[in-house]
């Protein structure tokens, strides 16, 4: 194995963002447990995941803030992204609405390496095709380490680091953030009929 592991033990705080329903939490889920959640449970302000990598340089630690996709029909809160090292963006292929609130959420966020990845690359029924961000499968475990990947190189300046192992910890309940008010129902109400427009059922 190359590389120095006795060098490198670095802790970095991500951001995952995206509409709500296009697969973040399953995405985390997937790569911490080797499991698919097929029932979409929606979340309430932000659920932090630690979740472990050890690498050929050493170890390496993300803190993914998994943010509701309700932000972006409310304020989010600023201490959110606060501190943040990096952030992946999430849509769906399926639904031109994800797509379009990805690009809101890449306007929002800080200036970090940010990553951009279109979920259900492996559907018969894709309505956005562009070369500008990557296709992962969270269904099929297509491609759920690259945004990782891309982004630890960015970060430890390593071309050739590779992730040779994922460190899943199952009985690591995340830290839950609540936010104090609720959703404005004319906001989840505006965000149905987005997604209603675009072909795709609010879930």
């Amino acid at each position: 194995m190359e590389g120095d592991n006795s060098k490198m033990n670095l802790e970095y705080k991500l951001i995952l963002v995206g509409n709500g329903g296009v697969g973040k939490t399953a995405y985390i889920k997937h790569i911490r447990t080797g499991e698919f959640e097929k029932k979409y449970l929606a979340t309430i302000g932000v659920e932090v995941h630690p979740i472990s990598f050890e690498t050929n340089y050493g170890k390496l630690i993300f803190n993914v803030w998994d943010c509701s996709g309700q932000e972006r029909f409310s304020m989010l809160k600023d201490n959110y992204y606060i501190g943040a090292d990096c952030a992946i963006v999430m849509f769906d292929k399926t639904s031109l609405c994800s797509y379009t609130g990805a690009q809101w959420f890449m306007k929002k966020i800080p200036k970090v390496k940010t990553v951009v990845c279109g979920n259900k690359s492996d559907s018969d029924n894709i309505k956005v095709t562009t070369n500008e961000y990557i296709d992962i499968s969270v269904k099929s475990g297509i491609n759920l380490l690259e945004p990782f990947l891309q982004i630890a190189r960015e970060l430890t300046g390593h071309d050739d680091l590779i992730l040779f192992q994922v460190d899943p910890n199952k009985n690591n309940y995340p830290i839950e953030y609540k936010e104090e008010e609720e959703y404005k129902e004319e906001e989840e109400d505006e965000y149905e009929e987005c997604c209603e427009k675009c072909g795709r059922a609010f879930d």
